[in-house]
């Protein structure tokens, strides 16, 4: 690679007929000028440059990795709430279920009651009934 100070330090042979010596070392001295610059900038830049090789080349795997663990993540919440709300609904249904047991309870103990009832009532108009039937007798039997 060509260095400024080669550039600076070059020497060209004389002829009779050639460039103009000072044109040419000035020419040389923008020359050499412009490329110090450029390598400055070069220098700046090879830091940057590998930087964003290193991202470039890291950035894909990291991007999936981070997708596929807030993908896992998503998965692993959408699991923890199907199996709470699940647990919630076999406890609610269990409730229904006791609570239909005990209305079944309920409903005999009151279809027993109504029928001892329904059995004492009608043993009451029987003895009445039967009271006026004696008593008719009775009557006819008196008369």
């Amino acid at each position: 690679m060509i260095q400024p100070q080669d550039i600076l330090e070059r020497e060209f042979k004389k002829s009779f007929r050639g460039y103009d010596p000072v044109e040419v070392r000035y020419f040389l001295q923008l020359l050499a000028e412009e490329i110090e610059k450029l390598k400055s900038r070069v220098q700046e830049l090879e830091p940057l440059e590998k930087e964003h090789e290193a991202i470039r080349a890291i950035q894909p795997e990291k991007i999936l990795r981070e997708a596929t663990e807030k993908a896992e993540q998503m998965i692993r919440d959408a699991e923890d709430i199907v199996h709470g709300a699940l647990r919630d609904a076999t406890t609610e249904k269990e409730k229904i279920e006791t609570k239909i047991q005990s209305l079944k309870h309920q409903r005999n103990k009151l279809i027993r009651q109504l029928e001892s009832v329904h059995k004492n009532q009608a043993k009451v108009i029987e003895f009445l009934t039967g009271d006026d039937e004696k008593t008719d007798n009775n009557e006819q039997n008196i008369s």
